[in-house]
C-alpha cells in the first residue's frame, strides 16, 4: 500500500522478496543473477467468501500454476495474459456454466470482481465432445486455406514448422523411432491425409501402422549440421499422399544427435508443441524401458474439433448464428481497409509474392522489459497491446499512413478439450490501428485495448472465411488484409528432459516467409541473468528486404518504445527514429545529393511532416538547404545545417536507399524510378534473357541444329528437367528429339507421371510421338494441356480394407494357378555368377532386408468364399532360406534348371526362393526364383539396387539406409481398381478404354496360322525352349534411321517386320501381336517390385500389299491408340470381349513382340565378380514370344540388337524356329 500511494501505478511491484542484503558483483553493481525468483503467491490477500469465488480462486490458480490466489489479486499481475485468458474462460464455461468475454477479465482482472461480474448468465456455447463422424470430415477453415494454397503452388516450404533439438548423450535410436511412432499414433491430426473429391477436400485418418513416421538416419558433420536442417526444413509435403510430419535424425558422433521434427501447418502450430513435447517424453521414456507407454486418452481428436466447429459456428445465413453475428462485427471493423501496407522495402514489389524468406534475432533487455511491463500493467493492457501499438505508430511513421492493419495469431484453443491436442487451431486477428491525430502512447494503447478485446470477442471466424466475406481486392502480389504481423508468443514452455541427454534447441530455416514482415517476441522470465528481457525474430520476406533493413526496423521499434514509455503523454510522431550514429551518415549523404540546378553544398534531407529527419527507407518530403542570399518564398530555419541556415521544400516526395542514393517516389522523370516501375511491370527484376547463355553448348552425339536454345516457361523448365533425369543426360536443347537421344515408350509413361506430378496436367503419350521437342510439348502443354482435371488420381499410400483384393493381372494368374495347379510356367528365373569371396551370411541377412522392404515379395494368396485376397506376411515370419547347394560345373546347368522349375503353392508359401549353388570356395551362382504375380522383368532393377545395399551394409555390419518406397503393391492394387472405376459407369477410365478396344478388336481372328512342325494338341503343354540371336550395329542403325524418318520407335518398325513376316508365311491379312508394357504408369511405382506389366494386342492390317513405309505407318496409329488406352488389363479384356475359350493356345494373339527396355538391373556386390547365367524353366506362354534387346556403343550409338525366342516344342522344332 505504501508504494501504491507513492509511485505511479507501473512502477509498484508486484511481488516483494526480503534480503539480508543485496547480492554485489566483483565490480560493486547489483548482481541479478543471484537475487531469488520473486514467488507470485497471493496468500497474504482476501480468500474466497463464496461457493463462486472459491470455483474461481481455484480456476485462476489452475491456469497460472500457481499454489493459491487470494480474491483481490490481479490476473495479469500474477502472469497473465490473452492465451491463458482464453484458457481461463474456457475453464470457466465448463465449471461455472457461464460464458464470460475475454473483456470481463480486462475490465475485472480480480477474483472478486469478476464475480460479481459473472453473475449475468450469457448462452453458453456447445461443448466440444467426441462426435460421430460422416464418411467424409470436412477439413477446418484454417485447413482448407493451407489445402487451397497447396493446391494452387503444390509442395512448399512455406507452411513447414521445423523443430529441431540437439541431443548429446547415449541415444536409444530404435526407443526413438518407437516413441515417434506412438505420438503420431496419438494424434490424428499427424495422420492424416487429405484427399479430395471434385476437388471438395476431405481428411482420411491413415491406419497407425500406415503412419508410423521413418526416422531416417543421416551422418553429418559438425559443421555440416546446419546446412542439413536447413535443407531438410525446405521439404515439399504432398498433403494428398503423406502424412504431414518428418522425422530426420542426424548423426553428429556417437553421443551426438539433432533430431529435425518437420510438422506442415495444416496438422500442428506453435502450441501443439507443448503437448507433443510431453507426450514424445513419456514415449522415449518408457520405450527405453521396453514398455508401451502409458499416457490418458485425448478427450477429443481433431477430426471432432473440425466437426464441433462448423456446429458452434452454425450457417452464416442464419441470423442468430454465431458467425453471422462475429462476421457482422468484422464487415463493420475492416470497411475501407487500406488495400496493403506501404512499407520501406528495398525492392519494389513483384507481381507475384515469392515467399522467399529469412529471419533475423533479436534480444531486448530486462530494463525495457521491466518499464514495458510496468506501463501495460498500469494501463490495464497486455503486454501485447503495448507492442502493437508501437509498432503501429512506427510503421506510421515509416509511411505505412494512418490507418494500419497488423495481424496477430490467436490461439484458436476456445474449449480446454483442445488443451492436450496437437493440430492447427491457431487463428488469425486483423488488428486495424487507427494512428491518426498525433497520439501519445497512452492514448495509441487505449485504442489500440479497444480494437484487441473486441476482436478477442470475436475470434472465432476464421480468417479464411474473413477474406472470402471481405473479398478484398485478390493479389497474389500480396497477403490479403494484412501484410505486417505480429505474435507475442505465450505458448506454453517446451522442454524436452529425456533419460541420459541433454536436450537444447537448433534452428532449422524454411527459407520462406508468409507475410512481407512477421515480428515474433517472447519474454524472458524474470528470474533470467539480466532480470528478464524479449528474445524474438523478425521473418521477413527477402524479396522486398534486406537483413540490414529489417534488423535496424527492430532497433527503431526498441528506440520508439524506450522512449515513449518514458513520457507517455508525448505524441508519438514527437520521437527521434534515427539510431546512434545515424544522424551524422545521413547528414553526410545528404551533401551534394541533389542536383536540381541549384548553385553553390546544397544539402538534401528527407523530413516528416514534423521536419524531423526520416531514416532510409521511409517516404518523406524533401527539402533542399537554401543558398546563401535565396530569398524565395516559404524558406524555414535549417535545424540541421549552418547556424543561422535556411532551407525549403521542393514539393517532391522522395527516400533515402540503401548506400545513401536518393530516390524520388512521384512521377517526375527520374531514371531510378523509371527502372523501378518496369522492374515491378514485368512482375521482376531478373534478367532471365541474359542468363539464357550457356557456357558449354553439349550436342549429346547428335548434330545440334543452329543454336542450342534453353528453356524459358515453366512447361520448358519442368520438360528439360525431367528428360535430363530419365534419359540421364548433361542437358538438353529445346529442339532436341528426344527419341534420337534414346527415349522409348516405357520412359514415356513415366514422364506422363512426372508431368502429371508436376504441372498437374495429363499429357497423352501420342503428344510425345507428335512433337518429339522439348519445346513442341511444352506449347501443347501451354496451349491445349491446361486441363488438369484429367489429371488422374495419384498414387499414394491407402487405407487397406480388411482383405486387400488382387490387382487384375495377379488374377489371371491366380486363376491359372487355380485351374492347373503349381508349375513353373510363371517362374521368373534370376541367376548370376559370383567370382570372389562371398559372405553367405550377409547375403542371406540382406536377402531378407529386400523381402521385409517390398511387401509383395512377402505376400501369400488365400482365398475367403472363392475371391482371393492377399495377406503380406510380416518381415520377421517371412525371411526368406538361402539353400546352399553343392555342385561342379558341369552339373550346374541342369541344377539351375530343376531349381527354376520349382511349382509355387501361392496360397500358403512365398512367392521367392533363393538357392546358393557352391562351386568352390570363391565360385558361387545365386538363383531368385520369383513366381510372375510378384514381379515383372522391371522388377529387377529395384530388386538388385536393393540387395547391393543391403549386401554391402550388412557385410560391414550395419542395418541398409534405403530411402521409405511412397507406397507398396497393396496400395497399388487399391489405386488401380479405384482409378479404373466400374466398367458399367460410361464415365470411368475402365468403361472408355474398354469402347476403344472393343472397337478396336472386333472380329479379330480366333487365332492365327503358323507354319508349325505338328498339329496344335488339345490341351497346350506349355513346354517350351528358347533360342538366342544377334543382328550387327548396322541393321540396328538402318532400323533406327527407318524409324526416326516415319516418326516411329524402333518397336514400331520391328512390329511391322514381323507382321509383314509372319502375313507372307500364311498367318493372313489381320495380324495380332501382344506386347508387353511396363504399367508402371506413375512414378510412385518405379522403385517396387511387383506385377506391374500388362499386355497390349497390336493389330497389323497386311492388307491391300502395303510398301514397308506404308506398314509402318498404319502400325504407329495402333500404337499409339493403344499406349492411350494401356490402363484395361488384359485379363480383363479376355473376360470382355470373351473369344472362343480354348485350353490350345493363347487368348487374342498367339504370337508375343517385346523390345525390352527394362532398366538395366546391374548387380555390383562389393569385392566380387559378377555375370549372368542363363536358369531356364523350359516352359513358353505362347507360340512364339520374341524379345529383343538393344546394344549401345560410345555416345548412345547403335550398337547391335540382341535377341531371344521362346517358342512352344507342342509346336516347333528348333530348326524351324532358326529360320524364322
Amino acid at each position: 500500500t505504501w508504494s501504491k500511494e507513492r509511485l505511479p501505478e507501473y512502477m509498484v511491484p508486484s511481488a516483494l522478496v526480503v534480503l539480508d542484503r543485496l547480492p554485489l558483483t566483483a565490480n560493486g553493481k547489483l548482481d541479478r543473477r543471484a537475487l531469488p525468483a520473486p514467488e507470485f503467491e497471493a496468500g497474504a490477500g482476501r480468500m474466497p467468501r463464496t461457493p463462486r469465488e472459491e470455483v474461481l480462486c481455484d480456476l485462476f490458480a489452475q491456469v497460472l500454476g500457481l499454489g493459491q490466489v487470494g480474491i483481490d489479486d490481479d490476473f495479469f499481475d500474477l502472469g497473465g495474459h490473452s492465451l491463458l485468458a482464453t484458457r481461463l474462460v474456457s475453464r470457466i464455461r465448463s465449471t461455472l456454466g457461464i460464458e464470460l468475454p475475454i473483456r470481463a477479465l480486462f475490465e475485472a482482472p480480480t477474483v472478486a470482481e469478476l464475480a460479481a461480474w459473472s453473475d449475468g448468465d450469457g448462452p453458453v456455447r456447445t461443448p466440444l465432445e467426441p462426435r460421430e463422424r460422416p464418411d467424409r470430415v470436412p477439413l477446418s477453415f484454417a485447413q482448407q486455406r493451407l489445402w487451397f494454397l497447396h493446391r494452387l503452388e503444390g509442395p512448399s516450404a512455406t507452411y513447414n514448422i521445423p523443430w529441431a533439438l540437439r541431443l548429446r548423450g547415449r541415444l536409444d535410436i530404435e526407443a526413438m523411432r518407437a516413441a515417434l511412432a506412438d505420438v503420431v499414433a496419438r494424434h490424428e491430426a499427424l495422420r492424416t491425409v487429405f484427399g479430395e473429391t471434385d476437388g471438395e477436400p476431405f481428411q482420411r485418418v491413415l491406419a497407425e501402422s500406415a503412419a508410423r513416421p521413418s526416422l531416417t538416419v543421416t551422418p553429418v558433420a559438425a559443421d555440416g549440421v546446419q546446412a542439413a536442417l536447413d535443407e531438410a526444413a525446405q521439404y515439399g509435403f504432398d498433403l494428398a499422399a503423406e502424412a504431414p510430419v518428418q522425422a530426420r535424425l542426424f548423426e553428429v558422433a556417437p553421443d551426438e544427435h539433432v533430431l529435425l521434427l518437420l510438422i506442415h501447418h495444416i496438422a500442428g502450430d506453435g502450441w501443439s508443441f507443448a503437448p507433443l513435447s510431453r507426450d514424445l517424453m513419456a514415449a522415449y521414456g518408457a520405450r527405453c524401458a521396453g514398455v508401451a507407454p502409458e499416457l490418458a486418452a485425448l478427450p477429443v481428436q481433431y477430426a471432432d474439433y473440425t466437426l464441433w466447429q462448423r456446429e458452434l459456428l452454425g450457417e452464416e445465413t442464419a441470423e442468430d448464428s454465431l458467425l453471422n453475428r462475429q462476421v457482422g462485427y468484422w464487415k463493420e471493423k475492416l470497411a475501407g481497409l487500406p488495400e496493403q501496407t506501404p512499407l520501406p522495402v528495398d525492392r519494389p514489389r513483384s507481381s507475384v509474392v515469392s515467399y522467399e524468406g529469412d529471419l533475423i534475432t533479436f534480444e531486448w533487455d530486462g530494463e525495457l522489459h521491466a518499464k514495458l511491463a510496468g506501463f501495460a500493467r498500469a494501463e490495464g493492457v497486455s503486454m501485447f497491446m503495448v507492442l502493437q501499438a508501437g509498432l503501429a505508430a512506427l510503421l506510421s511513421r515509416l509511411g505505412a499512413g494512418d490507418d494500419v492493419p497488423i495481424g496477430t495469431p490467436i490461439a484458436g484453443r476456445t474449449d480446454e478439450a483442445l488443451d492436450d491436442l496437437v493440430g492447427f487451431f491457431v487463428n488469425t486477428l486483423v488488428m486495424r490501428t487507427d494512428v491518426s491525430g498525433e497520439p501519445s502512447l497512452r492514448e495509441l494503447v487505449g485504442r489500440v485495448r479497444e480494437t484487441a478485446l473486441g476482436a478477442y470477442a470475436n475470434q472465432d471466424v476464421p480468417f479464411e472465411h474473413l477474406v472470402e466475406v471481405l473479398n478484398p481486392k485478390r493479389s497474389m502480389a500480396h497477403h490479403p488484409l494484412f501484410q505486417v504481423s505480429l505474435g507475442l508468443q505465450n505458448a506454453p514452455d517446451f522442454r524436452l528432459d529425456l533419460p541420459g541427454l541433454s536436450v537444447t534447441p537448433e534452428e532449422a530455416r524454411t527459407g520462406t516467409a508468409r507475410f512481407d514482415l512477421a515480428l515474433h517476441f517472447q519474454e524472458k522470465p524474470q528470474e533470467t541473468a539480466d532480470g528478464g528481457g524479449f528474445w524474438g525474430f523478425v521473418e521477413y520476406n527477402s524479396a522486398l528486404f534486406d537483413a540490414s533493413t529489417v534488423r535496424n526496423l527492430v532497433q527503431r521499434l526498441a528506440g520508439l518504445l524506450t522512449s515513449a514509455v518514458t513520457e507517455p503523454e508525448r505524441e508519438v510522431t514527437a520521437f527521434d527514429l534515427l539510431r546512434t550514429g545515424e544522424r551524422f551518415a545521413l547528414l553526410a549523404s545528404a551533401e551534394a545529393a541533389a542536383g536540381e540546378g541549384t548553385p553553390g553544398a546544397v544539402r538534401a534531407y528527407i523530413l516528416d511532416p514534423r521536419l524531423q529527419l526520416l531514416p532510409p527507407g521511409a517516404p518523406g518530403d524533401l527539402y533542399l538547404a537554401a543558398a546563401a542570399g535565396d530569398s524565395r518564398d516559404g524558406l524555414v530555419p535549417d535545424p540541421y545545417g549552418e547556424p543561422g541556415g535556411r532551407m525549403y521544400r521542393t514539393g517532391r516526395r522522395a527516400r533515402w536507399e540503401a548506400g545513401g542514393k536518393l530516390a524520388y517516389l512521384d512521377t517526375a522523370a527520374d531514371p531510378s524510378g523509371a527502372r523501378a516501375q518496369s522492374e515491378s511491370a514485368s512482375g521482376s527484376g531478373s534478367t532471365s534473357d541474359s542468363e539464357s547463355t550457356s557456357d558449354s553448348e553439349s550436342d549429346f552425339g547428335t548434330e545440334s541444329e543452329g543454336t542450342h536454345r534453353e528453356p524459358v516457361t515453366t512447361a520448358e523448365r519442368v520438360l528439360s528437367e525431367i528428360f535430363v533425369e530419365l534419359l540421364e543426360l548433361d542437358g538438353i536443347g529445346l529442339d532436341d528429339d528426344i527419341f534420337e537421344l534414346g527415349f522409348h515408350s516405357l520412359q514415356a509413361m513415366r514422364l506422363v507421371s512426372r508431368v502429371r506430378a508436376a504441372l498437374g496436367v495429363e499429357l497423352p503419350i501420342r503428344v510425345l510421338f507428335e512433337a518429339p521437342t522439348v519445346a513442341e510439348v511444352a506449347e501443347w502443354l501451354d496451349t491445349s494441356g491446361g486441363t488438369p482435371d484429367l489429371a488422374r488420381l495419384p498414387l499414394a499410400v491407402r487405407e487397406r480394407p480388411d482383405l486387400v483384393p488382387l490387382s487384375f493381372a495377379q488374377r489371371r494368374l491366380w486363376f491359372l494357378h487355380r485351374l492347373e495347379g503349381p508349375s513353373a510356367t510363371y517362374n521368373v528365373p534370376w541367376a548370376v555368377r559370383l567370382s570372389g569371396r562371398l559372405d553367405a551370411g550377409a547375403l542371406r541377412v540382406a536377402l531378407g532386408d529386400v523381402v521385409a522392404r517390398h511387401e509383395s515379395l512377402r505376400t501369400v494368396f488365400p482365398e475367403a468364399a472363392g475371391e482371393p485376397y492377399q495377406l503380406v506376411v510380416s518381415g520377421a515370419e517371412a525371411r526368406p532360406e538361402l539353400e546352399t547347394v553343392a555342385v561342379d560345373e558341369a552339373g550346374l546347368q541342369a541344377a539351375l534348371d530343376e531349381a527354376a522349375r520349382y511349382g509355387f503353392d501361392l496360397s500358403s508359401e512365398l512367392p521367392l526362393r533363393a538357392t546358393l549353388f557352391r562351386l568352390g570356395a570363391e565360385e558361387h551362382v545365386l538363383l531368385l526364383l520369383i513366381h510372375h504375380i510378384v514381379s515383372d522383368a522391371w522388377s529387377f532393377a529395384p530388386l538388385s539396387r536393393d540387395l547391393m545395399t543391403s549386401y554391402e551394409a550388412r557385410c560391414a555390419g550395419t542395418a541398409p539406409e534405403l530411402p521409405a518406397l511412397p507406397v507398396q503393391y497393396a496400395d497399388y492394387a487399391l489405386w488401380q481398381s479405384e482409378l479404373l472405376g466400374d466398367g458399367d459407369d460410361s464415365e470411368s477410365v475402365l468403361a472408355r478404354q474398354i469402347d476403344y478396344w472393343k472397337g478396336q478388336l472386333a472380329g479379330l481372328p480366333e487365332r492365327i496360322e503358323l507354319p508349325t512342325d505338328r498339329p496344335r494338341p488339345a490341351v497346350a503343354s506349355y513346354r517350351g525352349d528358347l533360342l538366342t540371336f544377334e543382328w550387327d550395329a548396322e541393321l540396328h542403325a538402318g532400323l533406327e534411321e527407318l524409324a526416326r524418318a516415319e516418326g516411329a520407335s524402333l518397336f514400331m518398325v520391328l512390329q511391322a517386320g514381323l507382321a509383314a513376316l509372319l502375313s507372307r508365311l500364311g498367318a493372313g491379312d489381320d495380324i495380332p501381336i501382344g506386347t508387353p508394357i511396363a504399367g508402371r504408369s506413375d512414378a510412385a511405382l518405379d522403385d517396387l517390385v511387383g506385377f506391374f506389366l500388362n499386355t497390349l494386342v497390336l493389330r497389323a492390317d497386311t492388307s491391300g500389299n502395303p510398301s514397308f513405309r506404308e506398314l509402318v505407318g498404319r502400325v504407329r496409329e495402333t500404337a499409339l491408340g493403344a499406349y492411350a488406352n494401356q490402363d484395361v488389363p488384359f485379363e480383363h479384356l479376355v473376360e470382355l470381349l470373351n473369344p472362343e475359350r480354348s485350353m490350345a493356345h493363347h487368348p487374342l494373339f498367339q504370337v508375343s513382340l517385346s523390345l525390352d527396355n527394362a532398366p538395366d538391373n546391374d548387380l555390383r556386390l562389393g569385392g566380387l565378380d559378377i555375370r549372368p547365367e542363363g536358369a531356364r524353366t523350359e516352359t513358353a506362354r505362347f507360340d512364339a514370344f520374341f524379345s529383343v534387346s538393344e546394344r549401345r556403343g560410345v555416345g548412345g550409338a547403335a550398337g547391335g540388337l540382341a535377341g531371344l525366342v521362346e517358342f512352344s516344342t507342342d509346336l516347333f522344332d528348333r530348326v524351324s524356329v532358326e529360320r524364322l
